[in-house]
């Protein structure tokens, strides 16, 4: 019960039928080729909140965006074609998706905050008896967004949703890289790594968020966009034994 929200009422179980076909064929004897396609029909939703512009804060529930959705009733569906080969310590991969998933509203299909159109990804890895050198690329269509519109000539500014959802954000990349070193020690094996995550340090929108501007939009309601993590690197140091 999410009592945080204002919920006083438990609900009866939700419903899934999920439908997944696949086929694996292996290419010689270095390639795998995998081709998957699924369906998801859902019912008997219980209500959820989230919020419209903004959903990563770390108390949402504050948040004047917060809204509750009651479909009565959802659908995901996608496939996805991936691509693995090997050859000797190198190890390639390549997958692409495409998904949609969508809530039942007021006899209206809403797309729901994390449908995806496509993602393409990528990666590599080079692996010796020491040493493991890996890279991995994510480009995925942007989620969707809720538009806004802004009314200052009121005394008080207000701030109106359009359609939820009827937008989207940037496409979102990351290049992301590790390498990582094995040292063998008389009690156990040592093992320390280095991350960089976005490494491009490529903006990537994940919300807006408004607020009162200041000169020269002083008094002004502005919409700004957030985004992810910029270039984060990482020290990890692992000890078995």
């Amino acid at each position: 019960m999410q009592v945080n929200d204002g919920e006083t009422d438990f609900y009866a179980p939700q419903r899934s039928d999920q439908f997944v076909l696949g086929f694996d064929r292996l290419i010689g004897d270095r390639i795998e080729l995998r081709v998957e396609a699924y369906e998801k029909s859902m019912g008997d939703l219980r209500p959820r909140f989230e919020n419209l512009l903004n959903t990563r804060v770390l108390l949402p529930e504050l948040k004047p965006d917060r809204i509750r959705i009651a479909p009565t009733s959802a659908r995901a569906r996608g496939a996805e074609i991936a691509v693995d080969g090997r050859t000797g310590a190198y190890r390639w991969w390549s997958a692409i998706s495409f998904a949609r998933v969508r809530d039942r509203i007021n006899n209206v299909d809403v797309l729901r905050s994390w449908d995806q159109t496509y993602a393409v990804s990528s990666g590599f890895s080079w692996d010796s008896t020491h040493w493991n050198l890996s890279t991995g690329i994510v480009y995925r269509s942007g989620w969707p967004t809720t538009p806004v519109a802004f009314n200052g000539s009121t005394p008080v500014p207000t701030v109106t949703t359009l359609a939820r959802n009827s937008e989207r954000m940037r496409a979102f990349g990351s290049i992301d890289i590790r390498v990582s070193r094995k040292i063998v020690l008389e009690s156990g094996e040592l093992s320390a790594s280095l991350e960089l995550a976005n490494m491009t340090n490529r903006a990537n929108p994940c919300c807006f968020e408004y607020e009162i501007g200041e000169e020269p939009n002083a008094g002004q309601l502005v919409l700004d966009e957030l985004y992810y993590l910029p270039t984060i690197p990482s020290i990890g140091m692992l000890w078995k034994f």
